[in-house]
């Protein structure tokens, strides 16, 4: 296992990133953080040198964030940095278990904990040609680094394959962001539970999204252009004719992925399965580490890359 991943706690069938340790799907939110070994504390403490023997505070202002099991320096933190301990982050989860409307899925910590991630469930679902299914969940990202807001993110999973689809709990495309500046308390809390309102919401224009791809039959020559404009998009720029014998290996990697994810026959050949090879290439097969891989997926670049690739392939087409 890279170092990159620190613990991990899942429930049901082996996650796609392949790694962590299988859980009762009974737990509750405390208890998988638990499993998860995520019941650590960070604490902001002053910064001292030592000189001829005597400890002097090196910054009367900043500080450093220390991990309360094993003393880790997390790194630097300003004045008014507030950390949120892992337990109030994951709580927030808590009462939804408790009424039956989430059920906890995956829970771990990146990066020496640096970075602490918690996968819900929901309830809600759609299918798109008889038994294309996508499932909806709740993803927190919650980082103990100065400069760096939680996050709540609406995250569709298409059963099939395992791909996932970042969607924003915000405006302008983006996640819901608590930044570390007051406690996270229950005013923060409540402000969060209303930008959940949405989720049904974005779920429902996902599926009229995923049933108009599935509905229209891409041309060779427009998912070529789909992944160059993706991918390479000099080649369109310089409106080159022959765009696959020109693909760069990772566009010809991408294009190929159109192919070689799990399929469904209905599907075949429509633009719901052009733009489902672009997110299965990202989740599955880009990078050399599958759990970096899992963390830019979910939280980096190539998290936007997905929205962007669904974008593009609803307005090729029309």
């Amino acid at each position: 296992m890279s170092a990159n991943v620190e613990t991990m706690a899942y429930v049901g069938e082996k996650p796609w990133h392949g790694i962590g340790t299988q859980v009762s799907e009974e737990l509750m939110p405390m208890e998988m953080l638990k499993a998860a070994k995520l019941d650590w504390k960070v604490e902001k403490k002053n910064v001292y040198f030592e000189h001829e023997g005597t400890y002097i505070q090196a910054d009367t202002k900043n500080h450093v964030l220390v991990r309360s099991d094993n003393q880790k320096v997390l790194g630097p933190a300003g004045p008014d940095y507030v950390p949120f301990q892992n337990e109030e982050v994951i709580d927030f989860y808590t009462k939804f278990c408790e009424v039956g409307h989430m059920t906890m899925e995956t829970m771990g910590s990146l990066n020496e904990g640096r970075h602490v991630f918690a996968l819900a469930k929901l309830k809600d679902y759609f299918v798109v040609k008889g038994d294309d299914k996508t499932d909806a969940y709740l993803l927190i990202s919650h980082p103990h680094e100065w400069g760096k807001a939680d996050k709540f993110l609406f995250t569709p999973i298409r059963v099939v394959c395992q791909n996932t689809l970042t969607m924003a709990l915000g405006q302008n495309n983006k996640a819901y962001r608590v930044p570390h500046i007051q406690p996270f308390n229950s005013d923060i809390k409540l402000k969060v539970e209303e930008a959940l309102g949405i989720c049904t919401e974005q779920l429902n224009e996902l599926k009229v999204s995923a049933e108009h791809l599935v509905s229209v039959q891409y041309t060779e020559k427009k998912l070529q252009q789909y992944v160059a404009t993706l991918y390479q998009p000099e080649l369109i720029k310089k409106k080159e004719k022959n765009l696959l014998g020109n693909f760069r290996p990772l566009a010809d990697d991408v294009y190929t992925a159109v192919q070689r994810q799990p399929r469904i026959k209905a599907s075949h050949g429509t633009w719901w399965e052009a733009f489902n090879g672009i997110t299965w290439y990202i989740d599955h097969e880009s990078g050399r580490e599958q759990e970096k891989r899992l963390e830019s997926a979910w939280f980096g670049n190539k998290a936007t890359v997905k929205r962007e690739a669904l974008s593009l392939a609803l307005e090729m087409s029309k």
